[in-house]
C-alpha cells in the first residue's frame, strides 16, 4: 500500500468507518438465498476480496446467516457465520452501550464532565471554564479532537496496556480545536476516553464489564474485546491489496476498534437493537437509551432540529433511499459494517476480511433484504424564490477535517462554491458540480437522492454553515479559493517551468564541459539551489512512496528521510533566494535573474508554506 493509500485511509476513516452510504450505479438484485450468495460471490472475486460472513434478521429472528469465499484465501479455506472477524469501528456500538448503562443505572450522566472524570488524562481545551468536553461529546464526536495520530495506530509493545497508558502514548491528539458540542469531527481518541471512563466507573477493564454487561447478555458468546487464544482460532485471516494477507496488528485505542466478532453472534445484536434494546425477556438499554444513542443531540445543527447523522455510537443514513441506523468500521485487514431498518423490522450484517472496502455488496444485500418493500419516494421539494436561494449562495470552506495535519489539503481541495441555478442550488467544487434540490428553506437533497443531505443554519459564532454529509463548512470569501488554490497551483507551475529549465540546461552543462566550444550560457550558482531544492523534494515524495500503513508511524530510513529532505527543501530554498539577491554575475540576463528570482521567491513561499502546517522537519514516528 503506497503513500496515496495510506494517505487516503488517514483521511477517510483510518482503522475505522462511520458508516458506508454510498448509493451504487449498478446494483445487483438477487430474489433468493442462493441467488444473494452467487452475487456476492461474484462482487467478492471482482474486488478482490477474500471472503464474507453475512447475517440477515429480522427482529422476531435470524433469517440466514452463512459465508461466501475464504477465511483463508492462500489454503481456500472456507468462511463461515461462526468464524470471528475483527469489526472496527463497530466496536463503538458496544462501548456507547455500556456507557448508556452506566447512565441508566445512575453511575454516571451524559453531562458529567470529562476532566473531572478522569483528571489523570490529558486533554488541552482552552474553552473548558466555559465549554467543557462532557461524556456525550465523546460519544457524538463533538469534542473537538484531532482523529488518530500516526503513533497511535500500532501496538508494537504490551498488547494488554493499561488503557490509561494507552492513552498517554499520544495526548496530543485529545487538543480541542473548537469549542465542544459545535461540529461533528471522527475520532477515535475520543472512544479510548469513554472506554477508560467505564473501568474508572466500574472499576473493571473495559473489555470484562462489555463482556459481562452486554456481550454475555445478548448471546454473543463467541465475541470477545481481547485476542484470546480462542478468537486466534475462529479469526479469518486478513487481507489487503491483491490478497496480500496482512498480520494481526494490536492498537493502542481499544475500545474504538478491538472487537471480534461473528455473523451469528452479531445477528444477535442486531435484533436487539430491532427490539428497542431487549433480547427475549432482558433488557441490555432501556428503549428511551437506544433512542437517545441514535438521535445527534449535541452539535450546533442538531441543536437547530438537524437529527440525522452520528448519535452515540449509532449512525443515521440511508442506503438505495432506505433510512437506517448503524456503524462501520475498518482495521488491518478487515471491514465491517451492520445495518438495522426500524421501520421494515430487519436489519444484516455484512463482513469482510480486506481492507479494500464493501463495493457493491452491501447494495446487493440491501435490495434482496427489501426486495418487497416499495422504493421511498423523494422527499418533495419546497418553491423557494431566487431571493430565498440566494440566502445560501457564496463559498463555504470545510473547517471540521478529522486530521489537522491536513488542514492545507483540505483548503486547497474541499471547498464549495454556492450559486442559483434555476430552481436549484448548483453546488461546485474541485471536482465537479450537483445539483441541491430544496425540501425546505434550510433543508436541501442531492437531485438523485431522496433523503434530506445538506443543512444550512445561521450561527452567531460562524455565521452562515452548511452542514454536508455531517462535514461542517462555513461561508467566507471567495476569494480565499482563488488565493489559496492561485497561489500554490501556480508555484507548482513556476517549479514545473524549472524542471523543464533543468531538462535543458544540465545536458547543455554537460556539453560546455566536454566541448571545445567556449559558449556563455552557464548559471551554476544560480541554478543549483533551487536544483538541490527540487531534489530534496523528489526525496521527500519517493520516501512517502515507500511508507505504508503499518510503517508511517515507525521510526524508520524513509521517516527520517522525510524529516531531513524537508529541512534540506528550505536551506535550498534560502539558498536560492541569497545567490539571487547577492549575485554578482554580470554577464547574466536580467531576464534569467527575474526569472530565477521567481523561483526562488517561489521556494520560499513553500518553505514558508510547510512551516505554517507543521510540516517542515515532521516527525511521523512522533505525530
Amino acid at each position: 500500500m503506497r503513500t496515496y493509500d495510506w494517505l487516503l485511509c488517514v483521511l477517510a476513516i483510518i482503522i475505522s468507518a462511520s458508516a458506508v452510504s454510498a448509493q451504487s450505479t449498478h446494483v445487483r438484485s438477487a430474489n433468493s438465498i442462493d441467488s444473494l450468495k452467487t452475487t456476492v460471490d461474484s462482487l467478492l472475486k471482482e474486488s478482490n476480496i477474500p471472503g464474507a460472513s453475512i447475517a440477515l434478521v429480522h427482529k422476531d429472528s435470524v433469517i440466514w446467516t452463512g459465508g461466501v469465499g475464504y477465511r483463508n484465501y492462500q489454503q481456500k479455506q472456507p468462511v463461515t457465520a461462526d468464524h470471528l472477524f475483527r469489526m472496527g469501528s463497530v466496536s463503538k456500538s458496544f462501548v456507547a452501550v455500556g456507557i448508556m448503562q452506566l447512565v441508566e443505572k445512575g453511575k454516571l450522566s451524559l453531562d458529567d464532565k470529562v476532566h473531572e472524570l478522569v483528571p489523570g488524562i490529558k486533554i488541552k481545551n482552552p474553552w473548558r471554564e466555559t465549554n467543557p468536553v462532557r461524556v456525550k461529546h465523546l460519544l457524538e464526536h463533538t469534542a473537538g479532537f484531532d482523529d488518530m495520530h500516526f503513533s497511535e495506530f500500532l501496538n508494537k509493545g504490551d498488547p494488554q496496556i493499561p488503557l490509561k497508558e494507552a492513552l498517554a502514548v499520544t495526548p496530543a491528539s485529545r487538543e480541542v480545536r473548537w469549542k465542544p458540542g459545535t461540529r461533528f469531527s471522527y475520532s477515535n481518541p475520543g472512544y479510548g476516553v469513554a472506554g477508560y471512563i467505564i473501568e474508572k466507573v466500574t472499576g473493571q477493564r473495559y473489555e470484562a464489564y462489555l463482556k459481562e454487561q452486554v456481550l454475555k447478555p445478548i448471546g454473543m458468546d463467541q465475541s470477545s474485546f481481547s485476542y484470546t487464544d480462542s478468537v486466534k482460532q475462529q479469526l479469518v485471516s486478513g487481507y489487503q491489496d491483491d490478497y496480500e494477507s496482512i498480520e494481526y496488528q494490536h492498537i493502542y485505542l481499544r475500545p474504538a476498534g478491538m472487537l471480534h466478532s461473528s455473523a451469528n453472534d452479531m445477528a444477535e445484536f442486531v435484533r436487539m437493537m430491532l427490539n428497542d434494546g431487549s433480547v427475549g425477556d432482558k433488557t441490555i438499554i432501556s428503549d428511551s437509551m437506544l433512542a437517545n444513542m441514535e438521535t445527534p443531540e449535541t452539535s450546533l445543527a442538531a441543536k437547530h432540529g438537524f437529527k440525522k447523522g452520528y448519535g452515540k455510537g449509532v449512525k443515521k443514513s440511508t442506503i438505495q433511499g432506505y433510512s437506517y441506523y448503524g456503524h462501520a468500521g475498518g482495521v488491518f485487514g478487515f471491514s465491517a459494517q451492520y445495518m438495522y431498518f426500524p421501520k421494515y423490522e430487519k436489519g444484516y450484517v455484512l463482513m469482510i476480511n480486506s481492507m479494500g472496502g464493501f463495493g457493491d455488496i452491501n447494495d446487493a444485500i440491501t435490495n434482496y433484504l427489501l426486495r418487497d418493500v416499495p422504493k421511498p419516494e423523494p422527499k418533495p421539494t419546497a418553491d423557494l424564490s431566487p431571493e430565498k436561494l440566494a440566502e445560501h449562495t457564496g463559498y463555504y470552506e470545510m473547517r471540521s477535517l478529522r486530521n489537522q495535519l491536513f488542514t492545507p489539503i483540505s483548503l486547497l481541495l474541499d471547498g464549495f462554491t454556492l450559486s442559483v441555478n434555476n430552481d436549484t442550488l448548483r453546488m461546485a467544487d474541485i471536482g465537479g458540480t450537483q445539483s441541491l434540490l430544496p425540501v425546505s428553506q434550510h433543508r436541501f437533497r442531492h437531485k438523485d437522492e431522496v433523503a434530506v443531505s445538506t443543512f444550512f443554519m445561521d450561527t452567531e459564532e460562524y455565521g452562515k454553515v452548511m452542514v454536508y454529509d455531517e462535514r461542517f463548512y462555513v461561508k467566507t470569501g471567495t476569494w480565499k479559493k482563488y488565493l489559496y488554490r492561485g497561489a500554490f497551483f501556480g508555484g507548482l507551475g513556476i517549479l514545473g517551468t524549472f524542471i523543464l529549465f533543468s531538462l535543458f540546461w544540465i545536458p547543455f552543462e554537460i556539453y560546455r564541459k566536454y566541448s571545445s566550444k567556449q559558449t556563455s550560457f552557464s548559471y551554476q550558482r544560480l541554478f543549483l539551489w533551487p536544483f538541490g531544492a527540487l531534489v530534496s523534494l523528489g526525496l521527500f515524495m519517493w520516501a512517502g512512496t515507500n511508507l505504508t500503513l503499518l510503517t508511517v508511524g515507525e521510526k524508520s530510513i524513509m521517516t527520517v528521510l522525510i524529516m531531513i529532505s524537508s529541512y534540506l527543501f528550505a536551506l535550498c530554498a534560502i539558498g536560492s533566494l541569497w545567490v539571487t539577491v547577492r549575485g554578482s554575475q554580470k554577464d547574466i540576463h536580467w531576464s534569467m535573474k527575474t526569472y530565477f528570482a521567481l523561483v526562488s521567491i517561489t521556494l520560499i513561499g513553500f518553505t514558508v508554506f510547510l512551516t505554517y502546517w507543521d510540516w517542515m522537519g515532521i516527525r511521523l514516528w512522533a505525530y
